[in-house]
């Protein structure tokens, strides 16, 4: 379930192959990877929640919290956990994006809010 304001990128029963971009960046929504140039990238179960959800808010911005439910679902808000996540939301987005070099779609920081999926015009 998401925030309120947030919209998934399709309807669950729709299309396997989505284009995130210029045409030549799927998501492949039936085995969960990333397809780019015709080539399979494979995405972790994280990475894939992350590219799912973001892509159909282009240029929103999903602050911690949002992120954090959208990979784990879970409510646990300790402070050790809270810190923990923030590191490993960070690197998700690390790696996820190195799987997005040379696309135009990229996952950006906003300083003191959170993250956004931009799309770069051709």
């Amino acid at each position: 379930e998401l925030k309120e304001g947030y919209e998934p990128l399709v309807e669950e029963d729709e299309q396997q192959f989505l284009p995130l971009v210029d045409g030549k960046v799927f998501l492949d929504t039936y085995e969960k990877k990333l397809l780019v140039d015709d080539t399979t990238k494979k995405l972790t179960n994280q990475q894939y929640n992350l590219l799912y959800r973001m892509a159909g808010n282009v240029d929103k911005v999903f602050d911690f919290d949002s992120i954090e439910e959208i990979i784990w679902d879970t409510g646990d808000d300790t402070a050790d956990n809270y810190k923990n996540h923030r590191n490993r939301i960070k690197n998700i987005v690390f790696k996820t994006n190195e799987l997005l070099e040379g696309t135009l779609c990229q996952i950006e920081s906003v300083r003191g809010e959170g993250y956004k999926f931009s799309k770069k015009s051709s």
